[in-house]
């Protein structure tokens, strides 16, 4: 579902924790939580998910996770090749 209202987002975004990266959406999807609202503002996608503390374990995981960045390093320098 996509929300342009931005004083209505400003208000629900204090239920959520909001991130704007497809990688920390797809590592949150991944360990099972699920995507309450996704926004759209001008040329960006906004992922809202249930502000818990197990989200925010799971985005501090992600965070520390070393071998996780040392993965997407090496996924975006592939997707580079391809598209540059």
């Amino acid at each position: 579902m996509f929300n342009n209202n931005k004083d209505n987002n400003n208000n629900k975004s204090q239920q959520y924790f909001v991130t704007q990266s497809l990688n920390v959406s797809a590592y949150l999807r991944y360990k099972g939580f699920e995507i309450k609202e996704t926004r759209k503002d001008d040329k960006t996608v906004s992922f809202c998910f249930e502000k818990s503390l197990e989200v925010f374990d799971a985005v501090n995981e992600y965070n520390q996770n070393n071998d996780l960045k040392k993965f997407i390093t090496c996924y975006r320098e592939i997707r580079s090749l391809i598209y540059n």
